[in-house]
């Protein structure tokens, strides 16, 4: 199977399971007797004109373009320690850092207008966090399970703030 685009999506490998690792890649030279969803792999693509690169020396992951981020896992969770999301982004997408456990320090722009559902969820060694003046919404459980996080700043542009966004934190 060639790298194909589908939906603004240029799909580059393919697995079997949702979450790509390299036990589960798809051989496309094999001969399949029964049914199987394949799924595809994005590349470095976090949005329709975003993406992202990753530093392994300094742990840190950023994402860079203009517009909304997917809302999607993405395969970084496990591994980042900083998230610099530069000016342009305007949403952090669904589930975009959830699991991120060994996240501590997230740097967001003021271009960034909302924050999904789950974004954060589980970034347990997250302990602050300062939301830019623009931010209009976090939402439901944005936060949830940070159960280090003591400091956030919110500015007064947040008019909404979804249920349970800042629950089990410290």
């Amino acid at each position: 199977i060639e790298a194909v685009y589908f939906h603004g999506y240029k799909f580059v490998s393919w697995h079997y399971g949702v979450f790509f690792n390299t036990y589960n890649v798809f051989d496309p030279e094999a001969v399949l007797t029964e049914p199987v969803t394949i799924y595809g792999n994005r590349g470095n693509l976090a949005g329709e004109d975003i993406t992202w690169s990753y530093d392994s020396d300094s742990l840190t992951l950023t994402i860079s373009g203009s517009g909304k981020m997917y809302n999607s896992h993405f395969p970084w969770h496990s591994k980042i320690k900083n998230a610099v999301l530069e000016d342009g982004v305007t949403s952090i997408g669904e589930h975009a850092f959830r699991d991120c456990s060994n996240l501590t320090s997230v740097t967001i722009p003021e271009s960034v207008t909302s924050i999904g559902y789950l974004a954060f969820d589980g970034c347990t060694s997250l302990e602050s966090i300062e939301i830019p003046e623009g931010v209009i919404c976090i939402g439901d459980y944005a936060f949830n399970n940070c159960a280090i996080l003591e400091s956030i700043v919110i500015p007064d542009s947040v008019t909404n703030i979804g249920s349970y966004a800042f629950s089990y934190c410290t």
